[in-house]
């Protein structure tokens, strides 16, 4: 992606977000800013199971659509297609974080479409 995308997950309770600096099939490494104060600042890389982070701003996801879908945003994703249309995407990587989010947002919504997930 030519542009960083930044995801939000849970970092000892609090919500903490940052820009993601490596993706493997099942985790991803982001950097976040720990503690307080100018003697305890630092940031960190930090890595989480992918299905522990979403992203952060529908722009990230929208980035995140355009770039692995023929979509360009997550909201025609969701709803400029048939009432039948399940995406199918590969649940691993990216693709996994895609199919996540598509499907927490098809949930809110009360529409009981799932990303279809590939194996491989």
């Amino acid at each position: 992606m030519n542009t960083p995308l930044y995801v939000t997950t849970t970092y000892y309770g609090a919500k903490k977000t940052g820009p993601v600096v490596k993706v493997t099939p099942t985790t991803v490494t982001l950097k976040i800013e720990i503690g307080r104060g100018r003697h305890h600042h630092r940031v960190q890389e930090f890595t989480k199971h992918i299905d522990a982070v979403h992203p952060w701003t529908h722009k990230d996801l929208d980035a995140l659509t355009n770039e692995l879908t023929a979509f360009s945003t997550f909201r025609e994703l969701l709803s400029d297609t048939v009432p039948t249309y399940r995406p199918t995407l590969r649940n691993t990587g990216l693709w996994r974080l895609l199919a996540n989010a598509y499907d927490l947002a098809q949930q809110r919504a009360g529409d009981p479409r799932r990303a279809f997930r590939m194996s491989r």
